[in-house]
């Protein structure tokens, strides 16, 4: 993901560029302004973290009105630490678009050990897709032809780590 870092005293700035249609947000961490080129990635929490392996831990993330359980590096986070980064689904399922007034939602399948998630197209070029406040990444091949970007869609992934 393309960032570019400032300092700045502000808390949140967003700037949208109607002619070219780019939304640009800028959210303050430590001072530190980090300007993204996509959509808001709000800071999520770490909430619980379980050793998968040696190397591998999985962490459930929360950003105010979702959960979601991805895999990162064994040790790299703590409880009630924040994360920022975009998030790559794999072994995806489906994608298929839906009504525009359908809610953004992640609800995890117990059954199938994945995810069901409701979100739209930020950039379909580069397979970039929103929910709430996660960014994902998934391949782009994985997105029909029709959806373009703005789009709602809805797709199940196996897995989720952080990208």
């Amino acid at each position: 993901m393309e960032k570019t870092e400032k300092f700045l005293t502000t808390a949140v700035i967003s700037v949208t560029i109607k002619s070219i249609g780019i939304v640009c947000n800028t959210v303050l961490l430590y001072g530190v302004a980090v300007l993204y080129k996509w959509s808001v990635i709000k800071m999520a929490t770490v909430l619980n973290i379980q050793p998968i392996n040696s190397t591998t831990d999985c962490m459930v993330l929360f950003d105010e009105h979702n959960m979601v359980k991805v895999e990162c590096e064994h040790g790299a986070y703590a409880i009630g630490d924040t994360v920022d980064q975009m998030l790559a689904c794999s072994e995806i399922r489906y994608v298929s678009e839906v009504d525009s007034h359908t809610p953004d939602c992640i609800v995890t399948i117990t059954a199938a050990k994945g995810h069901k998630i409701v979100g739209r197209i930020v950039d379909r070029k580069e397979g970039i897709l929103q929910c709430g406040g996660f960014l994902f990444h998934m391949d782009p091949t994985h997105l029909h032809a029709n959806m373009q970007d703005g789009c709602r869609v809805e797709w199940t992934c196996e897995r989720m780590q952080l990208w």
